[in-house]
């Protein structure tokens, strides 16, 4: 089964486009965010990078390399990480210029 990522704000403007199945190799996905160095491609990239994290699998513990210990729903966690992280570049990065409002729509409480 194929899942988007995809995270996007009010107006539409799109963040993050990322395609993953359940099986998708962490060491592309790696890839995807993170350079040579460990300096941060995306907005995921950068967030593991603020923390200190040489790899997206340490962002949780349900991100394994072994697929016969993956937990199904860790696609799930990925997409919430991958909001929080886009969240976190808007807040830290973007210069708004009008008073802004940033909300997370969401649960309080996750399994993340």
């Amino acid at each position: 089964m194929v899942q988007l990522v995809r995270v996007v704000d009010s107006s539409d403007n799109e963040y993050c486009l990322e395609v993953i199945t359940e099986t998708s190799d962490f060491e592309e996905i790696n890839r995807r965010h993170l350079d040579s160095n460990g300096c941060g491609l995306s907005p995921l990239g950068r967030m593991a990078e603020r923390l200190g994290v040489q790899r997206i699998q340490d962002l949780s513990n349900v991100f394994k390399d072994n697929l016969d210990e993956r937990s199904p729903s860790w696609a799930q966690v990925y997409r919430e990480i991958t909001e929080w992280a886009v969240l976190l570049d808007l807040v830290s990065m973007k210069d708004f210029g009008t008073d802004t409002l940033i909300v997370c729509d969401g649960l309080l409480r996750s399994k993340m």
